[in-house]
């Protein structure tokens, strides 16, 4: 195991391009997300540093394998996974054009998780 390290920072669920694009700095500057523990602690591991791209996907439980598969099929590196959120990486040497940065591949897909998104906001108000 490599030097770690954790860091604190707070994103909500409507942040999570910012979210993603931090975890793209922290790879850039030598620090490979491992693991997220909530409510808002991301540990890293010391890596090369790399240009590479985080994706964050809702799924409303644990990602199982053939679930990962898909993703890996894909060309994407399942990270790990925090409250029904999981987070993949890929670097940017595997992406041939712009389609290859997303996780989603179509229009329907983007729709289905910013549902997914709101249910769960709604179901949080809903529980208070």
């Amino acid at each position: 195991m490599g030097k770690r390290t954790t860091k604190v920072r707070v994103f909500t669920i409507a942040d999570y391009i910012e979210e993603q694009q931090w975890l793209e700095q922290q790879h850039r500057r030598g620090w490979r997300l491992v693991k997220v523990v909530p409510p808002c602690f991301f540990v890293f591991e010391a890596c090369e540093p790399e240009e590479s791209v985080y994706r964050i996907e809702y799924h409303n439980r644990r990602a199982a394998a053939d679930y990962i598969q898909m993703y890996e099929d894909y060309g994407w590196e399942y990270v790990c996974s925090c409250m029904g959120w999981n987070y993949f990486c890929k670097s940017t040497c595997d992406i041939s054009d712009a389609r290859d940065k997303e996780i989603f591949s179509d229009a329907e897909d983007k729709l289905a998780i910013h549902c997914a998104r709101k249910l769960r906001k709604l179901r949080k108000e809903l529980e208070k």
